[in-house]
């Protein structure tokens, strides 16, 4: 064996000895390597998909920025329409704005803990290559695969600067949009505390101008007391004066007929000159199957309800003389007889008149009687006879001298009945009576 083949078996030794050696090794880094990109790989996919959920984040945050601003608008739109109180709004747009500012911060916090795992990565990356440096050396080194592991590396590199000049774009748009946010609600606040201060004041002139209006109410309040007190007081200061015109009318009324002289007693009017009320009473009467007749004694009509003396007078005077005629007289026909116009016709029922004198007729059984107009005679002149008896026997149709002469004891126990009080002296008043009527 020579020398050259020696050296040929040597080498071949030292090849077969640096195969052995250098395969597994290039095997291993290979392998490392794979597995290196795998996990940058599959960390680079984890970025992405932190990326994306980053964007839909943000996507969000979008969307809740333009609901928060709907909901300014809406918000503007109802303090314009002054709806819902300030208080309200001002709340419900500080919520909504710390709602925002809780999620810029949790996407900011996001933003950093992506930083914090790239350095991670970017230092690893930086472990990594200087053990590759060495094996390069001790081996004789690979340079494919030293340059694909640089690639990769700089892949990633830019990937993380893309990766994070996208986070800072999102995060400076977002900044924007939240301070927009603030200066809108800066705007809102300012607005709200403008429109607050005007409430304010308009609440404060409503409140005086109701105070007002509550001393002007309770002055005239005042003034209405006094004002239905005064008239309380004239009313009864008229009432009185009433009275007393009244009774002054009766004494006068009294006086005149025991003064007056006898006259001539002739009716006043007949069956052909009955006036068309009288007619119309008689007819009343015949459809109601009573007797009409014409009488020449008046009813006392003072003992009607609310008919005195002087109202008694008035209708005397203008020829109206029983209960029946009373009853059968229309409301106004009667005002305009008794003279009764403004407070003195609010202060007379006359439907109560009329149906008092209707009741009257039914009890003195004088439905039908009309008046002639005759003039009766004042029997109370007569000694014994007062106007209790007049009344009774003005109600028998006995109101003149004459037929009071005329009629007989019995028929006048009949009219006036006596009593434990007062025996009536009957014949007594026949003789006054007979000698009045003859004196005539």
């Amino acid at each position: 064996m020579n020398n050259l083949e020696i050296f040929g078996i040597a080498a071949a030794g030292v090849l077969v000895g640096w195969a052995c050696t250098f395969v597994p090794v290039v095997s291993h880094l290979r392998a490392e390597r794979q597995k290196r990109a795998d996990a940058e790989r599959s960390q680079q996919q984890a970025h992405q998909g932190e990326l994306e959920g980053l964007r839909s984040e943000v996507a969000i945050q979008q969307s809740h920025a333009r609901t928060l601003l709907a909901r300014i608008a809406t918000l503007e739109a109802q303090l314009q329409a002054q709806t819902p109180p300030t208080a309200l709004l001002t709340e419900d747009r500080l919520a909504l704005l710390a709602v925002a500012e809780a999620r810029q911060a949790a996407l900011a916090q996001q933003i950093e803990r992506l930083r914090a795992e790239l350095s991670d990565v970017q230092r690893q990356l930086a472990g990594s290559r200087p053990s590759l440096d060495g094996e390069r050396h001790d081996t004789g080194g690979d340079i494919a695969l030293i340059a694909d592991l640089a690639d990769d590396n700089a892949g990633l590199s830019q990937q993380e600067a893309e990766l994070r000049a996208a986070l800072q774009a999102q995060l400076a748009a977002c900044q924007a949009k939240l301070a927009q946010a603030r200066q809108e609600h800066a705007r809102l606040s300012a607005h709200l505390q403008e429109h607050i201060v005007h409430l304010e004041e308009r609440w404060r002139t409503s409140e005086a101008h109701a105070q007002d209006m509550e001393r002007q109410a309770a002055e005239l309040r005042e003034r209405l007391v006094a004002a239905q007190a005064a008239l309380a007081e004239r009313q009864r200061a008229l009432d009185a004066l009433h009275a007393e015109h009244e009774a002054l009318q009766q004494r006068m009324a009294e006086r005149e007929r025991k003064e007056a002289k006898p006259t001539a007693r002739q009716p006043r009017f007949t069956e052909d000159n009955l006036p068309p009320a009288k007619a119309e009473a008689m007819q009343a009467a015949l459809r109601l199957g009573a007797k009409a007749m014409l009488s020449s004694c008046p009813q006392p009509l003072e003992r009607i309800r609310a008919i005195g003396a002087t109202l008694g007078r008035r209708l005397y005077e203008a020829g109206v003389g029983t209960y029946w005629e009373v009853a059968m007289l229309s409301e106004e026909a009667l005002a305009e007889i008794l003279h009764l116009s403004g407070v003195q016709l609010q202060r007379y029922n006359l439907a109560a008149i009329r149906e008092d004198a209707r009741r009257l007729a039914e009890e003195t059984r004088s439905i039908g009687r009309v008046w002639d107009g005759t003039p009766p005679d004042d029997l109370t002149a007569l000694e014994g006879i007062g106007e209790s008896y007049q009344r009774r026997l003005y109600e028998a149709g006995i109101c003149t001298f004459e037929a009071l002469a005329d009629a007989s004891p019995e028929l006048l126990q009949t009219i006036c009945p006596p009593n434990r009080l007062a025996r009536p002296d009957y014949a007594h008043w026949i003789a006054q009576a007979r000698a009045r009527a003859g004196a005539a």
